[in-house]
């Protein structure tokens, strides 16, 4: 008992006595020569950035099309150069950007567009339109690009490939060539869930985590595109205050993924990964505004920092070094505006900039600068695979039901019994961690029905989620078993 108050007071000592900080405005930027929108009055949407050649940029997007922002000097930014739009004007809401190979991608929701390729490569001194048509798409509603495989995910896609079809799940190109895309294949089925669109997605190492509207969230792996496999699945009755499942980002490690619902007064939801196959939504959180409107849009993980740009809340920054217990860290409202049942404010929100600083577009208000809360994060830089022992070792997994670990979960002894068919024949005994790396092993173990390992001393187990796998001549069977001290 006397634990579990200590927990309990350390718990409320690290939520009530640390207190978020606000964030340091370094320069703002907007055009107002430019229109709004009809339907939100809003000029600007999402935002990217680059660094090229030692220096940084800001693309943000406008109802006239691609500006990008010089922010080398963040207390002097300025514009160097823009791009109009295949379709530009007030019916232009929604642009969406990425890099890759030194060229930026631009899509647009709206209107008569197109993709357009920039390519950026030599900036200061120029930067160039290299690709400007409809021929794969007209319109593509988000983009997420796997840099590692050159490959182009996009969503809710409108080609005329397929007389001017909605592809409404994911649509695949191949950027072999960066300036020269070429369409290989789309997908509307994502194990249990067939969903009316895919909103949004983020892509790691061929793991594609799917954000479904509706239709709740999935988890696909797309190496090889002939035969996609599904990894798991969230249907929206399968997780609290669901509603318009948006968008989200992994954790460096790829243990959690942080998602969100477009969906007035609902919470930022943490999923664990540990099991993609029963995933669990074990943490819920917000901007620390109790008002029914506030809704989150965007969130993008770097280091051990998430940060969200709420609509009316402005930019959020949660430090997630434990991700069971995010604490906000940082705010910085883009603008003050009453809150309400709309969609204003704060859009998109990039944090991977060299120098850590952080910019945010406001729909209304244009680029914001904000000073770094860590300048001493690498973004990208230990990043690892999402192809985790869970997913890595499912080729592996064909006789979970001859191999039983009881109890568990353990503390320093792991018991394990096995059907008589595993002991014809010598076997190795491993232990992995999530990641697929091999934490203790075991040559020539002669199985009983029975068996016992010790594992104190051979390697500190902190408290977790590991893999026992036994190999014989003719079998290989894995468990997953929980380290709890």
């Amino acid at each position: 008992m006397r634990i579990c108050w200590l927990i309990f007071f350390s718990f409320l000592f690290q939520n009530v006595f640390a207190q978020p900080v606000e964030g340091t405005l370094l320069d703002q930027w907007k055009d107002t020569t430019l229109v709004g929108t009809s339907a939100f009055d809003n000029t600007y949407n999402d935002v990217w950035g680059v660094a090229v050649n030692g220096k940084e940029y800001a693309i943000i997007g406008s109802t006239w099309g691609t500006h990008i922002i010089d922010v080398t000097n963040p207390n002097a930014i300025f514009e160097v150069t823009r791009f109009k739009g295949k379709d530009d004007g007030p019916q232009i809401i929604h642009r969406d950007y990425h890099e890759y190979a030194g060229h930026i991608y631009a899509v647009s929701d709206e209107g008569v567009s197109s993709l357009q390729i920039i390519d950026i490569s030599n900036l200061p001194d120029t930067a160039i339109m290299v690709y400007d048509s409809d021929e794969i798409f007209v319109q593509s509603h988000n983009i997420f690009i796997d840099t590692t495989h050159a490959r182009m995910y996009s969503f809710l896609t409108s080609t005329p490939l397929f007389l001017w079809r909605e592809t409404r799940g994911v649509t695949v190109y191949d950027l072999s060539d960066p300036a020269k895309p070429e369409f290989v294949n789309f997908y509307n089925d994502f194990g249990d869930i067939s969903p009316n669109h895919v909103h949004d997605g983020y892509i790691r190492d061929h793991i594609a985590f799917l954000n479904c509207g509706n239709d709740g969230f999935a988890i696909m792996d797309f190496e090889d595109l002939e035969n996609p496999k599904s990894l798991g699945t969230l249907p929206p009755n399968a997780y609290l205050q669901s509603g318009y499942n948006h968008s989200g980002w992994a954790s460096d490690d790829c243990s959690y993924y942080y998602m969100a619902d477009e969906t007035w007064g609902t919470d930022i939801k943490a999923v664990n990964l540990s099991d993609k196959t029963d995933m669990t939504v074990t943490t819920f959180f917000d901007a620390g505004n109790s008002n029914p409107n506030s809704i989150t849009h965007n969130q993008v993980v770097a280091c051990d920092f998430l940060y969200v740009s709420y609509y009316y809340d402005g930019l959020q920054v949660f430090d997630i070094s434990d991700p069971s217990n995010p604490i906000r860290a940082m705010y910085y409202n883009t603008a003050s505006r009453s809150i309400q049942r709309n969609y204003e404010g704060a859009w998109g929100v990039y944090p991977h900039l060299p120098s850590g600083n952080i910019l945010v577009s406001d729909m209304q208000e244009g680029l914001f600068v904000i000073e770094a809360i860590d300048s001493g994060c690498e973004p990208n830089a230990n990043l690892k695979s999402c192809k985790d022992a869970a997913s890595g070792l499912q080729s592996l997994i064909h006789l979970n039901d001859d191999l039983k670990i009881v109890p568990n979960p353990i503390s320093d002894i792991l018991n394990f019994s096995v059907s008589e068919k595993m002991m014809n024949s010598p076997s190795s005994i491993s232990v992995l961690g999530l990641d697929g790396q091999l934490l203790y092993q075991k040559e020539n173990f002669n199985l009983s029905l029975n068996n016992s390992v010790n594992l104190k001393g051979n390697y500190t187990f902190a408290n977790g989620i590991y893999f026992l796998q036994i190999r014989t001549a003719e079998f290989v069977a894995v468990q997953k078993f929980i380290v709890s001290q």
